[in-house]
């Protein structure tokens, strides 16, 4: 049977490479904003069109990341 984990134990700590993701999408928005605000009529419609393309493929590809080394499997024995 499973046991449950410690309630009064301390949260972990923030991962670093969402944390470091996370400023490099930030830089990259800044960026494009600027562009995509002299270059559009419009721009809100083609920043929140930008931001949905980045978050999914971003968080798409970290998840990805993670899951292939959770599932790794050590064959040699």
């Amino acid at each position: 049977m499973e046991k449950l984990p410690d309630p009064d134990v301390d949260p972990p700590g923030t991962e670093p490479g969402l944390v470091n993701l996370c400023k490099e999408i930030r830089s990259v928005v800044d960026q494009e904003a600027l562009i995509i605000g002299e270059v559009f009529p419009h721009p809100s419609i083609v920043i929140q069109v930008f931001l949905q393309r980045i978050f999914l493929q971003s968080v798409s590809l970290l998840t990805t990341r993670n899951t292939d080394r959770r599932f790794k499997v050590d064959w040699k024995c």
